[in-house]
């Protein structure tokens, strides 16, 4: 079974509830769809097909396992640097970055925040009643403000 959102449009809604990956370090499966550049979003180990989705859980594949959904090049990377850094042992040195350099993975606390309301919120609508109620709170103490002064 190989559904995507451009040639089964109307197929693939059955598995809406199939939901990504969410929540603190969790793993996604990574699995790869062959032929495209999407990669299974669901947990580690799940059961069931794999399914790969876009902005705000849209599902835009689903495929069953077997010998074409082999793991994506972003997963295997993953796999190799484990293999590497078990082979090395405990005894292995800690490597060091030059001071000054920010690593690829660290984010700002406010870009960390954003992603994890991303992660959080399912549907567009819920995107727009955050940002009204961010709006209005803002308001809100802009009145307070000019009242008191």
């Amino acid at each position: 079974m190989r559904l995507t959102v451009e040639e089964h449009a109307v197929a693939i809604k059955r598995y809406a509830h199939l939901k990504p990956v969410r929540g603190w370090r969790a793993r996604a499966c990574y699995a790869g769809l062959e032929g495209t550049g999407r990669t299974c979003t669901r947990e580690s180990g799940h059961r069931g097909p794999h399914v790969a989705h876009g902005r705000f859980a849209k599902i835009l594949a689903v495929w069953d396992s077997g010998p074409g959904s082999a793991p994506s090049t972003a997963r295997r990377r993953v796999e190799q640097s484990r293999a590497r850094s078990d082979s090395r042992g405990s005894h292995r040195q800690v490597e060091r970055r030059p001071v000054g350099l920010k690593d690829r993975e660290s984010h700002s606390p406010v870009e960390r925040a954003f992603r994890g309301l991303l992660q959080f919120l399912k549907a567009p609508d819920e995107v727009a009643f955050v940002f009204l109620f961010v709006l209005f709170v803002y308001w809100g103490v802009q009145w307070i403000l000019m009242i008191m002064s």
